[in-house]
């Protein structure tokens, strides 16, 4: 990736001393620059691939905050919860003061930046998804080591397949999401209780016997479990 920057050439003195700066290994490039006067240069950066794992961890840190704080109107969604983490972290594009017509009253907007993949380099995000997670663990009463390596337990256990033991790549509905039923049901079908945390060759097509028999629910079965779930 290239960025065009603007270089001045100047006098290393006594209070520049460890602090950053860039250095040429061109001499010739030094010697034609004067002293005190802008130079336009482009230089080529190293692209550091975001971590996909690390995007999923932060996202997971998030629906464990929404999942705690769900009598909580600021945190009770994952949205919710990671624009708020932006917020503690003062990432946002900027922020202007609205003032209700009707009311009177001054009420302070403020618009995030993305931490999409397309809007975020990798060491940025880095530090900035540090400040994201020290942030959830606050909320939950727990270090940052402590909320990561429960994350990371829970989900280390949901990637055993349940039918074979190997590695789970796919997650199978016990009572089918099809549009019929999401429009009946809608979220409530992505529910835990609904999902079995499977392999490929023991979810393809559903075909494995012991998924047939044990693990696709009827809709009065997934009524059951469905009020099993809200008791608790």
């Amino acid at each position: 990736m290239k960025k065009e920057f603007k270089i001045i050439k100047v006098k290393i003195t006594q209070d520049m001393i460890g602090k950053d700066c860039f250095i040429s290994d061109s001499q010739d490039m030094l010697k034609k620059c004067d002293y005190g006067v802008l130079n336009a240069c482009t230089i080529d950066f190293k692209i550091h691939p975001r971590s996909l794992d690390q995007h999923r961890l932060l996202f997971a840190a998030f629906k464990a905050v929404a999942e705690n704080k769900a009598d909580d109107n600021n945190f009770n969604t994952v949205e919710k919860v990671k624009e708020q983490a932006k917020v503690h972290a003062k990432y946002f594009d900027c922020y202007y003061y609205f003032e209700n017509e009707k009311t009177g009253e001054k009420q302070l907007n403020i618009k995030t930046k993305s931490i999409s993949f397309s809007e975020l380099e990798h060491f940025e995000a880095c530090g900035l998804f540090d400040i994201f997670f020290d942030y959830c663990a606050v909320l939950l009463g727990l270090t940052k080591d402590e909320l990561i390596g429960n994350i990371k337990e829970k989900d280390k256990l949901r990637k055993i397949c349940v039918i074979c033991g190997k590695k789970a790549t796919q997650r199978h509905h016990k009572f089918a999401n099809t549009k019929v039923n999401m429009a009946k049901y809608g979220k409530l079908l992505n529910e835990d209780f609904n999902f079995l945390d499977v392999c490929h060759d023991c979810h393809a097509s559903h075909a494995n016997p012991e998924l047939c028999r044990d693990y696709i629910w009827t809709e009065r079965k997934f009524i059951e479990e469905l009020e099993k779930n809200n008791k608790k």
